[in-house]
């Protein structure tokens, strides 16, 4: 039976599970993160807490968790859906085009050449899709 862990951290004991975040309040075990940083968590090993960002082990009294409001669960939500999204299309460039492999190069390569087909589009408009592909 695969259990959600109940931790106690420095400030409470409550289950946990992957993505949930935390607070960094010391360093007691030289993880490197700066004090008063968000961390997600993702899961347990050898006692000490995971850190998604690094994949560094935490002392559990190290941290303290993140209580999140609605606005900040809504901010959350919307970068999920476009994370979503992207890998989406993404999907969707491969069963155009064929591909077996993902490749970010040609991807990137390929909106463009969408983006400058799009009639519908004025010339800013594409500069700046343009713009974010080389960016991102």
């Amino acid at each position: 039976m695969n259990q959600t862990p109940t931790l106690t951290l420095a400030t409470t004991t409550t289950p946990l599970t992957p993505g949930m975040k935390l607070k960094v309040l010391s360093n007691s075990n030289g993880h490197g993160s700066p004090i008063g940083s968000i961390v997600t968590y993702s899961g347990m090993v050898s006692g000490h807490v995971r850190i998604q960002e690094t994949g560094s082990s935490y002392v559990k009294t190290d941290l303290a968790l993140v209580k999140v409001d609605r606005a900040a669960m809504q901010q959350e939500v919307r970068r999920l859906q476009s994370e979503i999204m992207e890998m989406n299309q993404k999907l969707d460039f491969m069963e155009e085009t064929g591909l077996s492999e993902f490749d970010e190069t040609e991807f990137k390569s390929y909106r463009v050449l969408q983006t400058l087909d799009n009639g519908d589009l004025s010339q800013i408009e594409r500069a700046q899709i343009i713009a974010d592909l080389i960016k991102g």
